[in-house]
């Protein structure tokens, strides 16, 4: 029975004329951030200081600045967000909501869109950022725009359009450990009505973590290879017609992953008697290497973009088309032994579309009307090697079908020229269809009845998410009052082994207000957020007291409340300052008999444990100070705080450009994000308190000589002090681990533009 609960808990784990864009060279050797629009705020096109949402927009020129090359790094500005990538799982959390490991039947709480296109998966989400336009990150539940799986907040990457201008760069870096990116864009005027533009990037590093066990072992190497087309078609001053084609492939051996507990907490230790991983080094590994040691991901996309603009309404339409695979092969103990290994291949189309009108009357009242469709086939092959399963064959099948359709709506108006009042909502529904076969090896080794070798599930949900706003837009600035709800859907945690319910949708009522100013004609501008949010049927990952499996279940309600504050300053000619903070208040509001994992039962702090006792393998130990191997506690979690909400998280940057010689200019950047401690799973890993990253703060800047004739040459500096953070920690069936990430890294850069 123990040798059973320990594969469940193993295989649950892993598993008007043509509108041309800006000349990119006309903004060249500033990170002054101009007026943005952020298209996502509400879809109304609105200016971010007059939108009635928290907001953060990063564009092109901040990206470039601090170095921003994937969609995590976008958390160095953002202090709500905390984004974490452990196995190309994108784990982003926004105000504290999100997911950790949600593969198809599933997804996370903060929706990503590129370029209006949804990405469902949350594998393989966490993708290169090459030639954007920029990125917004807003935050607070977005259900009624941005339908469900949006509780958390919105990711919105807007990549750059083709322009009426022969242009382009080149650009390449070199660094510690052998880091590379080379990226190289192409703008062509084709004629009067179309253009097109080419972009592409080859990164990737070398390995840069040790095994404790075998010098030869080295883990962290990684390649992707990205490419884009994008072809712009303007036939007359009121169409605009805009085709992407993407491709990215990656292939990774994953971060720097390690057992941290001694044995018997580490199990694997204790049946082989193998001493715990005792390195002084941060970076140092455990894992077997083994064959098909893998985290890739590889996907094609294509995206069309259509719209039609008169003097009284903008249609719009996008579609979008992606197949996506991704195969993960890695080791579950974290230890030597090869004793169990699992291997996920992840792969099948999506389909997305979305269409809406919005009204431009001169009149007081405006309305936004729209649908969207999504329909997604995901099948999960899944197979289990490794000491634990002997000569078996043991393979598990998930075919996932997921399909929804929505309706939104929203109005607003103009109750004076200052005063407007915007209501709206969305419905919405979610059919999900998973079919799962196992063979005879993964019933024999799961102890699984007869029944589960072929089986079905299915579940429907429906929602409806409405909003309310009051907003004042005046000359002293811009204020607001909203009401919100977001719902994460409901579904089942794949991949599945067993015939069992969904879990329920959770759902967030999100009541806010803000603040964006405008002071000494612009020189400072501020935003400030004030919300509370209820949250409930709250999705959380834990431990099954009966078998040790790690499950999804509708566990626990919350509060969700805090502050956030974003400022930027430019003193002086060349310098602009800026910052942000974020303060949370989160926690279960009740959550007893919650269930998390400790490897063993008894040991100090335990209930059954002696207060006075000494840990178990110490001189003087009692026989119950190492228990048995069924290590599930049950621990009342009310007024404990979420995961993933940090007290407090901020940045202060500072960028400055000052003239140097002829035609040359020098360009400082400097940007530190710190964060007090928070947890990674609810409970923080029981007793043992092992799910935990504590505080930490991380400086990045670079130096460049940039000419006016696009040259640039440049240094740069990734964690400059060398702080020590994780990707990932869990506390489970076969002990405790962590997922590093890449130590403090620096290089060269060169760039030309034309």
């Amino acid at each position: 029975m123990q040798r059973k609960a320990w594969l469940l808990a193993g295989a649950s784990l892993f598993v008007a004329g043509p509108a041309w864009a800006q000349d990119a060279n006309d903004a060249a050797g500033s990170t002054s951030p101009p007026e943005i629009v952020v298209t996502g705020a509400n879809k109304f096109g609105q200016d971010l200081d007059r939108a009635a949402v928290a907001a953060t927009s990063v564009d092109a020129e901040q990206l470039d600045a601090y170095r921003i090359t994937s969609v995590q790094d976008v958390a160095v500005r953002v202090p709500s967000l905390v984004y974490n990538n452990p196995s190309n799982f994108a784990q982003a959390f926004i105000r504290g909501l999100g997911s950790n490991f949600s593969l198809g039947g599933l997804e996370s709480a903060v929706a990503t869109y590129v370029d209006g296109v949804y990405l469902q998966r949350q594998n393989g989400a966490a993708i290169d950022l090459v030639d954007l336009s920029g990125v917004q990150v807003l935050k607070g539940p977005q259900g009624t725009l941005y339908g469900r799986n949006a509780t958390g907040g919105v990711i919105l990457i807007e990549t750059a359009d083709p322009t009426d201008r022969l242009e382009g760069s080149v650009m390449g870096e070199y660094g510690r450990f052998d880091s590379y990116r080379v990226q190289g864009v192409l703008n062509l005027p084709v004629s009067q009505t179309i253009a097109v533009r080419f972009s592409g990037q080859l990164k990737g590093n070398g390995d840069f973590s040790n095994n404790y066990y075998d010098s030869s072992i080295k883990r962290g190497r990684s390649r992707s290879y990205y490419g884009r087309a994008k072809v712009r078609f303007s036939p007359t001053t009121n169409f605009d017609a805009t085709y992407m084609l993407e491709y990215m492939e990656q292939t990774s051996t994953s971060f720097s992953q390690r057992e941290t507990l001694p044995s018997p907490y580490c199990q694997v230790c204790f049946l082989f008697g193998i001493d715990a991983p005792g390195s002084d080094d941060f970076y140092d590994n455990s894992q077997t290497d083994g064959p098909g040691v893998k985290d890739d991901v590889k996907f094609w996309a294509h995206t069309l973009t259509l719209d039609y603009a008169s003097d009284d309404f903008t249609v719009s339409s996008v579609t979008g088309y992606r197949r996506q695979s991704t195969p993960l092969s890695d080791d579950q103990e974290f230890m030597p032994p090869d004793f169990f290994r699992s291997h996920v291949r992840e792969h099948g189309p999506n389909f997305y579309h979305d269409t809406y009108i919005r009204t431009d009357f001169d009149g007081p009242l405006n309305v936004l009307a729209g649908g969207s469709y999504m329909d997604e086939d995901n099948t999960q092959d899944v197979g289990f090697t490794g000491l634990a399963f002997g000569d078996l064959d043991v393979r598990n099948r998930n075919e996932i079908s997921v399909k929804s359709i929505s309706f939104y709506g929203e109005a607003s108006y103009d109750i004076t020229p200052e005063v407007r009042v915007s209501a709206g909502a969305r419905w919405n529904q979610d059919t999900k269809k998973i079919h799962v076969t196992n063979n005879d090896g993964a019933r024999i080794a799961l102890g699984l009845p007869e029944e589960a070798a072929d089986f079905s599930v299915r579940a429907r949900f429906r929602s409806l998410t409405p909003r309310l706003v009051l907003s004042y837009d005046g000359d002293a600035g811009y204020y607001y009052a909203s009401y919100n709800r977001g719902e994460r859907s409901g579904g089942f945690g794949s991949p599945i082994i067993a015939p069992g319910a969904a879990v329920d949708p959770e759902t967030l009522d999100n009541f806010e207000i803000g603040a964006k100013n405008s002071f000494m004609n612009g020189l400072l501008t501020t935003s400030l957020a004030l919300f509370y949010g209820s949250y409930k049927d709250i999705q959380v990952q834990v431990v099954d007291s009966q078998t040790g499996s790690v499950l999804l279940q509708n566990a626990a309600k919350g509060e969700v409340k805090g502050v956030e504050f974003e400022a930027t300053l430019k003193p002086a000619g060349g310098l602009i300052l800026s910052g942000g903070v974020t303060y949370l208040g989160n926690k279960f509001n009740s959550f007893p008999d919650a269930n998390v994992f400790s490897p063993f039962p008894s040991y100090p702090g335990d209930a059954d444990y002696p207060a006075d006792a000494p840990p178990c393998g110490s001189a003087g130990a009692p026989a119950s100070a190492c228990g048995g191997l069924d290590g599930s506690q049950k621990l009342d979690l009310s007024g404990k705080v979420l995961p993933r909400s940090p007290k407090f998280a901020g940045f202060v940057a500072a960028n400055y450009e000052t003239p140097v010689f002829a035609d040359w200019s020098l360009r400082a950047d400097a940007i530190a994000r710190f964060t007090t401690k928070y947890e990674f799973t609810a409970g923080a890993g029981g007793l043992l308190r092992n799910d935990i990253q504590h505080g930490y703060t991380k400086v990045d800047g670079s130096l460049a000589l940039a000419s006016d004739g696009g040259t640039e040459v440049g240094v740069y500096a990734q964690n400059i002090f060398g702080a020590k953070f994780l990707q990932f920690a869990q506390t489970a069936s076969f002990g405790a681990f962590q997922v590093r990430p890449m130590p403090p890294t620096y290089g060269v850069r060169v760039k030309q533009s034309f």
